[in-house]
């Protein structure tokens, strides 16, 4: 679009572009300068866009000395206190580390729950625990801040600084369990089973992003033999995937007794990891995308009826429509589904106009002695189109909020002009019968206009 770079500086900046993150050229802040010394640039442009950039810096508190500096002129970090006889700073910076903890909360998912019985909260952990840890990422901070953090790819652990919040073995150390890292076969092959309660495998994949975070494969074989040889001890076992994807990390996915998935939690991931692992907190997430059950086998919730064919298909009569087959599909969570869900209802099963709303509501009860933040997902199936629909869609999610025991009825709606697919020349609703489905509850309604 532009002959040379001054005049992409100057188209950007007459469009209203504030900030530029070009990550291989600091050219952008000369032809600025250049940009305004010729005229193509007014230097009220500028100023505006520097208007812009303070002023969000400013809600956002950046421009205190609270959030920027300690006394000493040295960095802050999430971990100090505010400015003695400053008590509103310090209660903004208590929300705010509050904010971050509650955050890997509710974002890590528990794949399986491996308790007798979950729902009695039995700790997998105690203060009096003597844990055999196996894996990289138990006592590095990168591992838990991802990319986009501390660096670009958040992968140089010596940009973590020692004063954040402590790695997953040091937030079971300080919670006084006793703790033991171990990252090669040649150890865990010595290791006396009888010598400790419980081990954790920490699986984790190098954080990077965008370009330089492209892979062939979702197999990870980094530690793929000292998990083996870490899974042969018999001892109960707690594995945790520290990853911003679904990596097949082998036989750990299936052998380990309880399985959670915590991405990239940040700052105080390791914390929320040990409270919830103690039984202080429950794992309140929802998988945020399908993880396959091979490392090919990529097919997403919302494909066709078509992808679902099996290798039999044509082959073999009836042959079973088997192709998918996740590991744990889209939304998934052992905790959420430990929430009774029942009494689906609908207000109405015909719809006669694309401006209508589909009313419903179901009843939820919380079968926990925690008090838990229920994701409600409502999905919708077409279930005949002039273009191959999915077989269903996410189309309602709401955070119900539910104290220990406490059943409630969850109302919610579907506008109507949410059935629509896309197609050539825009979105396209038509007539027919949908499914809607919440959990295991389904019922059907139709739109005939």
């Amino acid at each position: 679009v532009a002959a040379s770079p001054l005049d992409a500086v100057v188209m950007s900046l007459n469009a209203g572009v504030d900030i530029s993150m070009t990550p291989l050229s600091l050219a952008f802040p000369t032809l600025v300068v250049e940009a305004v010394e010729s005229g193509r640039v007014s230097i009220d442009t500028v100023q505006r866009a520097v208007r812009r950039i303070l002023a969000l810096k400013l809600r956002t508190g950046l421009m205190s000395d609270t959030a920027v500096e300690r006394g000493d002129g040295s960095p802050r970090s999430i971990m100090d206190t505010a400015p003695a006889g400053n008590p509103s700073a310090l209660e903004a910076e208590d929300r705010s580390r509050d904010l971050i903890y509650q955050s890997a909360v509710r974002s890590i998912v528990c794949l399986r729950d491996g308790r007798p019985d979950p729902l009695e909260g039995a700790p997998w952990i105690t203060p009096e625990s003597r844990v055999l840890v196996v894996g990289r990422g138990a006592d590095e901070r990168r591992f838990l801040h991802g990319p986009w953090s501390y660096t670009w790819q958040g992968d140089v652990e010596s940009a973590y600084a020692a004063e954040l919040p402590p790695t997953l073995a040091g937030a079971m150390r300080a919670a006084g369990a006793a703790v033991t890292v171990m990252n090669r076969v040649e150890e865990i092959v010595t290791v006396d089973a009888a010598t400790y309660d419980i081990m954790l495998v920490i699986a984790s994949e190098v954080p990077s992003v965008e370009k330089p975070g492209d892979i062939n494969s979702l197999r990870c074989d980094d530690e793929r033999s000292l998990f083996e040889a870490a899974l042969m001890l018999e001892l109960p076992t707690v594995g945790i995937l520290l990853t911003g994807r679904p990596r097949d990390f082998g036989p750990m996915l299936e052998q380990t007794d309880t399985l959670f998935w915590a991405g990239w939690p940040g700052a105080f991931g390791g914390v929320a990891l040990v409270d919830i692992l103690m039984g202080r907190e429950l794992a309140q997430g929802r998988l945020p995308f399908t993880y396959p059950g091979d490392s090919n086998a990529l097919i997403p919730y919302d494909h066709t009826r078509s992808d679902e064919m099996g290798v039999g298909y044509g082959l073999i009569p009836n042959a079973p429509f088997d192709g998918y087959a996740p590991r744990w599909p889209f939304g998934w969570s052992a905790v959420h589904s430990l929430v009774a869900v029942e009494n689906l209802h609908l207000e109405r099963d015909l719809l006669s106009s694309e401006q209508d709303i589909l009313e419903a509501h179901v009843d939820v009860e919380n079968g926990w002695d925690h008090p838990i933040d229920y994701i409600l997902q409502v999905f919708v199936a077409d279930e005949v189109a002039s273009i191959s629909p999915p077989v269903k869609r996410l189309r309602h999610a709401a955070v119900v909020r539910l104290a220990p025991r406490e059943r409630r009825t969850v109302q919610f709606s579907v506008p109507c002009q949410q059935l629509a697919f896309e197609a050539p020349g825009g979105p396209r609703l038509e007539d027919g019968w949908f499914t809607l489905s919440v959990e295991q509850l389904s019922m059907r309604f139709q739109l005939k206009r």
